[in-house]
């Protein structure tokens, strides 16, 4: 339970309005949501007829004077109701009005002497009470509190004693900034103070007209306000929104969610969230936080916070398995890597069953050099292969790579996988793609797409595609005939950019097995192919360098080799190479042209899956 005060010095600036609006969103959202009226001089509440009003619904002046009348804190129960008004918010809004509008509410509410109910009669004790009530009662996930307006004695108790959270509404003028300084330093100095609340503050600026700032007199005021007040910046500005429907007590967030003023609402709605560490979604938003600032290398939050907060999540949400889930992330990126694997064994026996999940586990497991358990990590491994949807290709990739490095896995139990037959063709093509960049798994690239092509899985826009991506792979095993077989397949190869490749990857096959028709093909890539080298790849100029050798153009070869080693030394990433048909580091890369330039200078030297006796495994 989070409770939230919404406080004003002056009135006029739609507190109510605001408390209401916030309370229903979030109720839409699915929270739990308990609205106190505690503006007893002047009860809001009630105007907006969220509860039916026809019949006596005593509240919080009633539950205070017969606590003073006969000694004994009531039963909270008595003074709550559900509000039924709108559909979307279901039974998660409930009430507590400020009493029960008749003859005798006036007198009830003058009768309460609170200095000395927490003088004389353990105020502060029944308040507390109270408090426990709400959340024993109806747990609610957020109680929100409207406050009456001005320096009062109950002004006090809903901004100090009860709250988790203050939002401050203000409209930029010198007496609510008067009025808030006083009101803000009490507040602030809890925070010096053992055992009491400290709530977080939320300046809310309201009422703020809707017209252009042209001399800036809005944006000096609120920087007097930030300076003043010492924030950074408003939780919200709610601006004026001329409309008869304020006269009717609209609730703006579900009468009218895209009104401009339903979403200034929404906004401050989330910044409320944000603070309160209780809701799930706050926490999941911080751990998050959490994991980009590990790799932004920002210091938004100090190690201490972040340790604090993730202690204090294991205990509030120790049966939440998306919210374990990620602080298993949260702790893996700050380096601990058991603590991670525990709370991910904690959130899969919470009900996680997610790829992610599982491959997280899977890589955590693997990169624990001792006691490394290969059989867990399989388990693990093999539950993604056996899901049936929701499998990112990403992840697939992940999961067949480390089961390769495990020696697990045969081609028979990948191809029958449900996550692998399930892939539509792009996302298959891209998995092949990147699964072969090394030699280590390259059989299995090439299992995948024969069966995927035998089975006619493959849509026939992404025929050439598959058939060029299975001869690639193929070349690179050295199995050059198999290629050749293959690239044959795709007709009128120098039609256009995909075809050409294709023209150039069935030329290359074709001249290391010693074919003297090679050389045709390489003139058509050359006749085709665009010679501007400022805006292509390395491997591109790679490409068209060798095109231009085997036709025997060696001074152009030698000089599109050079442009390919200064474009390489501008990548940081893995570069294609076709001296090895696989992805390769720059520096690889450059030891390739290297390689390349020796072959131009007359030395006998050839890729290397041209070489007998392959090496399985090279990257």
């Amino acid at each position: 339970m989070y409770v939230v005060t919404f406080y004003s010095f002056k009135g006029g600036v739609g507190r109510t309005m605001s408390l209401v609006n916030v309370a229903a969103e979030l109720a839409k959202q699915g929270k739990r949501i308990l609205m106190v009226d505690f503006d007893l001089e002047a009860p809001g509440l009630s105007d907006f007829e969220l509860i039916d009003t026809s019949t006596k619904n005593p509240g919080l002046v009633e539950f205070i004077t017969d606590y003073v009348n006969h000694g004994s804190v009531p039963d909270v129960s008595k003074y709550l109701y559900k509000s039924t008004k709108y559909e979307e918010t279901e039974d998660r809004l409930w009430v507590m009005p400020a009493g029960c509008q008749n003859g005798d509410y006036q007198s009830l509410f003058s009768s309460i002497n609170w200095q000395d109910l927490y003088q004389s009669a353990n105020g502060y004790l029944l308040m507390e009470d109270l408090r426990a009530q709400w959340d024993s009662y109806l747990r609610p996930d957020y109680v929100f509190i409207d406050s009456r307006t001005g320096y009062t004695d109950i002004a006090g108790i809903c901004t100090r004693q009860l709250p988790d959270a203050v939002c401050l509404l203000f409209t930029p003028n010198k007496q609510n900034l008067t009025g808030l300084t006083k009101i803000t330093a009490e507040i602030k100095a809890q925070d010096e103070l053992p055992g009491l609340r400290k709530p977080k503050l939320h300046f809310v600026a309201s009422n703020i007209p809707s017209l252009e700032d042209d001399e800036d007199v809005l944006k000096k005021a609120l920087g007097n306000f930030s300076r003043q007040l010492e924030y950074i910046k408003p939780s919200a500005i709610i601006h004026h929104y001329n409309s008869f429907a304020l006269i009717n007590e609209a609730v703006f967030t579900i009468e009218y969610p895209k009104n401009p003023l339903a979403i200034e609402y929404k906004l401050l709605a989330d910044e409320i969230t944000r603070g309160n560490f209780q809701d799930r979604s706050t926490a999941i938003y911080f751990l998050r936080s959490v994991i980009k600032q590990s790799t932004d290398r920002s210091d938004e939050f100090s190690a201490k916070e972040v340790d604090q907060k993730l202690t204090q999540f294991e205990i509030d949400f120790s049966n939440d398995a998306e919210v374990l889930f990620w602080m298993s992330r949260a702790r893996r990126a700050l380096g601990s890597l058991e603590e991670s694997e525990i709370l991910l064994d904690a959130a899969i026996q919470n009900g996680l069953n997610t790829s992610t999940g599982f491959l997280d586990r899977a890589i955590i497991r693997f990169n624990q050099d001792i006691d490394r358990d290969e059989d867990a990590i399989w388990a693990d491994l093999k539950h993604i292969l056996k899901m049936e949807s929701n499998v990112l290709p990403s992840e697939l990739l992940w999961t067949l790579k480390l089961a390769s490095r495990l020696g697990h896995g045969s081609s028979s139990e990948v191809l029958s996988a449900p996550s692998i037959k399930s892939l539509q063709s792009e996302d298959l093509l891209y998995l092949a793609e990147k699964l072969s960049d090394s030699r280590r798994s390259a059989n299995l690239t090439i299992d995948i797409l024969s069966s995927a092509l035998a089975e006619d899985r493959i849509e026939p826009q992404y025929l050439d595609d598959a058939y060029n991506s299975l001869g690639m792979v193929l070349i690179a095993i050295g199995d050059l005939d198999k290629a050749s077989e293959i690239f044959s397949k795709t007709t009128d190869f120098y039609t256009d950019t995909a075809e050409l490749t294709a023209t150039f990857n069935y030329a290359m096959a074709r001249y290391w097995v010693g074919d003297s028709n090679a050389e045709e093909y390489f003139r058509r890539v050359i006749r085709l192919i665009n010679t501007e080298t400022a805006n292509i790849d390395a491997n591109y100029l790679q490409c068209l360098s060798f095109c231009n050798f085997a036709v025997g153009q060696k001074m152009e070869a030698y000089r599109l080799l050079e442009i390919a080693e200064t474009k390489v030394n501008e990548q940081s990433g893995p570069v294609f190479s076709c001296w090895r048909y696989l992805e390769v580091s720059p520096k690889k890369f450059k030891e390739d042209l290297l390689e390349m330039k020796n072959l131009y200078d007359g030395k006998s030297v050839a890729p290397i899956f041209c070489k007998q006796n392959l090496p399985k495994e090279i990257t």
